[in-house]
């Protein structure tokens, strides 16, 4: 064997170390690239991401569309503004026995949410008497009116149309501004159309009369309950057409929909819009039906 010069051993050891650190340094080259490229993937992804599904981006879409001038839609319960202070003296310094109802009012209601809290006076076992904070509370106050010293009512916009007039009662001798919770629901009445219930007659079935008084139909609003001499229940509907209310009474009054499937037995005109129901003199209880002329 022959014998290989030391100083090419030299050489040969010094090629080898070159060719290593040559490998070593494109394999570090590549890892360092990959790593930034799936940093700058992952950047890219997140922003994506985030126009995608960002609320803040419809957030300030749907403000631009709400504040628009040329967009006059009505907001309904689901968009209805923040709840602002509830107290009493806030209410009281709301009503407003002038301006339109139109430009007070800002959200609509369903008529079921509305009949939900607001029907007592078709249901016997709906509970008590919101009370006005409560009612604010659940139904922000946007257009409050004051009667009299004794009767107040809130009006609230209809999803299905028409507005929904929530009559108040204070209780106490003394006149209320604001000053206790005091103030309190007594009776409702729904408005949606037109009626013309001097073409009702005695003897009418139901459906006739509410062709007359499309209101009355599909809901629990316009009806007042009494009790009788017997501790029985009778139930007839109210009317109020201008500055008269019609109450009229069936031969099957035992519930509403009874009601509905009954026949008119009388027809009561008034020209006083308050009703005193039997049953309720001892508490010395009365249901106004009174408006505003801004609001007839």
């Amino acid at each position: 064997m022959k014998k290989i010069p030391l100083i090419g051993v030299v050489l040969l050891m010094l090629f080898f170390v070159a060719c290593t650190n040559n490998a070593a340094n494109g394999d570090g080259g590549a890892t360092d690239g990959s790593e930034k490229s799936e940093s700058v993937s992952a950047q890219k992804s997140d922003t994506t991401t985030s126009y995608a599904t960002s609320p803040l981006k419809a957030d300030v879409t749907s403000s631009e569309t709400t504040t628009s001038p040329q967009n006059n839609t009505m907001p309904s319960e689901s968009t209805a503004p923040p709840k602002v202070d509830a107290s009493p003296k806030n209410i009281y310094e709301r009503i407003d026995n002038k301006t339109d109802k139109e430009q007070l009012i800002k959200t609509a209601y369903s008529l079921a949410s509305l009949e939900k809290r607001f029907a007592r006076n078709g249901d016997p076992f709906a509970g008590y008497a919101l009370s006005i904070k409560e009612i604010d509370e659940n139904f922000p106050i946007e257009c409050i009116r004051q009667v009299s010293k004794r009767f107040f009512y809130i009006v609230y916009r209809v999803q299905e149309g028409g507005y929904l007039y929530v009559h108040l009662i204070n209780p106490y001798e003394d006149e209320w501004v604001g000053q206790n919770n005091g103030l309190e629901h007594s009776n409702s009445y729904y408005v949606n159309g037109e009626s013309d219930m001097a073409k009702v007659r005695v003897g009418d079935s139901f459906a006739a009369v509410a062709a007359h008084d499309s209101s009355i139909a599909g809901n629990r609003l316009n009806y007042i309950y009494e009790y009788q001499a017997d501790g029985s229940l009778s139930f007839y509907s109210v009317h109020i057409e201008s500055k008269k209310m019609f109450r009229i009474r069936y031969r099957d009054s035992a519930s509403i929909e009874a009601v509905r499937q009954s026949q008119v037995q009388s027809i009561e005109k008034a020209s006083k819009l308050v009703i005193a129901p039997e049953g309720f003199k001892a508490q010395q209880y009365e249901y106004s039906y009174e408006l505003l002329d801004v609001d007839k």
